[in-house]
């Protein structure tokens, strides 16, 4: 079951129709961020630790005032790793949802040592990537930044437990998008740590802070670029939830339901439901959801619709506008996702995708625009020769909008 961690009830005043009554409830689905930070504390990292402690609750903020929630996690390296657990009560590593716990941590550390060559970097995102207790319906955000190259499973050293191929392959598995903040003076080490950000849908900067006269962005815009890149992705995976529960039916004959004038390309799954099936006669009640997405953030505010409840004798018809936010309430509970797999992942010409033969499929870029539809089952899909690599979303909807799951995609040209 997906869990809600925001649900946004607004209700309209109830329609009388009869004995027929309307009630509406609308929800924002919000999916929160999970961020752990692999910090290289090698001494010559300090002013980089620094920079993590005086932006991360002014980074945190930033998500919050964007309507998005946050926990925290780190991973420390230099010649061996440390992942921090922020609740040593439970099982496993665990984060915090406390920006300002965060900081605190980060403000304790030190850094020393240094010079040395290669650090363990490489094992600080897998075991940030495998050992932490990641939520499910999440996006998923490793920040990794060091000034060093890095050690790997035989490299002939003791240092690493792990191999390049290894890490990517762990980050991708578990749809975990990564920031690399480096500067190697090794030119080819600075290109693979590019490579491994944009390879998870990520982005690579420079360390901000300069030797050698070399201008450097600072760690306000780092945070800065890296909280926008989150948000962008948040607009697109956008949902909105119309629930309509209706009552007074024990003695209607019910045919459909539908929601009509809406704006194309914002509602997943058919716009009418058969309510004529056996498992509706004789109900007094039915509730039925629609999800819609607003994937370039355009507002559904203004956007009307109608509610249509057709039965054998007449037509009950509901006007009204979706319109956020009023109240916030926890722990609701949206319907299962749907079982949905692409393979391989990344890939370079074409992908395999899976859902159920019911379920309608389609693939977004991460503007939200939709680039392709599918119908359920099998399927491959083979990007147009003008889409680009990166990062792409496939999003596998049952009929009656009411199920959904979604898979990030890496293709590479």
């Amino acid at each position: 079951m997906k869990k809600l961690s925001l649900l946004i009830l607004l209700f309209l005043p109830v329609l009388l129709l009869g004995d027929v009554i309307f009630d509406e409830v609308y929800s924002d689905i919000e999916d929160p961020v999970e961020i752990v930070f692999a910090m290289d504390t090698s001494g010559s990292m300090y002013g980089s630790i620094v920079g993590v402690r005086d932006n991360v609750l002014a980074f945190a903020s930033g998500l919050s005032d964007s309507g998005i929630s946050c926990r925290f996690g780190a991973v420390t390296f230099g010649d061996g790793t440390n992942v921090w657990d922020f609740d040593t009560m439970a099982s496993g590593y665990t984060m915090t949802s406390s920006a300002i716990e965060f900081q605190a941590r980060v403000a304790g550390i030190g850094a020393s040592g240094g010079g040395d060559g290669p650090e363990t970097s490489l094992d600080a995102m897998f075991d940030g990537a495998t050992l932490y207790d990641w939520s499910p319906d999440t996006q998923r955000v490793m920040v990794m930044y060091t000034d060093a190259p890095f050690h790997y499973l035989g490299d002939g050293t003791p240092w690493s437990h792990v191999t390049l191929d290894e890490t990517i392959d762990e980050l991708l598995e578990r749809e975990v998008i990564l920031y690399t903040i480096t500067r190697s003076y090794v030119d080819s080490i600075n290109l693979i740590y590019a490579a491994m950000a944009e390879t998870t849908g990520g982005i690579n900067f420079l360390l901000p802070y300069s030797r050698r006269g070399i201008t450097t962005e600072t760690w306000a815009e780092v945070f800065a670029t890296i909280k926008n890149d989150i948000t962008e992705r948040q607009q697109a995976n956008n949902l909105h939830g119309l629930e309509v529960n209706i009552r007074g039916l024990a003695d209607v004959e019910l045919v459909s339901i539908e929601i009509a004038d809406l704006e194309p390309g914002l509602l997943y799954g058919p716009n009418m439901i058969d309510l004529s099936g056996p498992e509706f006669i004789g109900l007094d009640s039915i509730q039925i959801t629609w999800v819609f997405n607003d994937p370039n953030n355009l507002g559904i505010t203004s956007t009307s619709y109608r509610v249509l409840l057709n039965t054998s004798a007449r037509t009950f018809e509901k006007p009204g506008f979706l319109e956020f936010p009023v109240k916030i309430t926890d722990n609701i509970q949206f319907p299962a996702a749907l079982a949905l797999t692409a393979y391989p992942n990344p890939f370079n010409s074409a992908v395999a995708i899976s859902a159920p033969a019911s379920a309608v499929i389609e693939i977004f870029d991460l503007n939200g625009r939709s680039v392709a539809k599918l119908p359920g089952g099998e399927q491959i899909w083979t990007p147009e020769p003008t889409e680009g690599s990166g990062v792409y979303l496939v999003r596998a909807v049952s009929p009656d909008g009411t199920c959904s799951d979604t898979k990030r995609v890496v293709y590479l040209k």
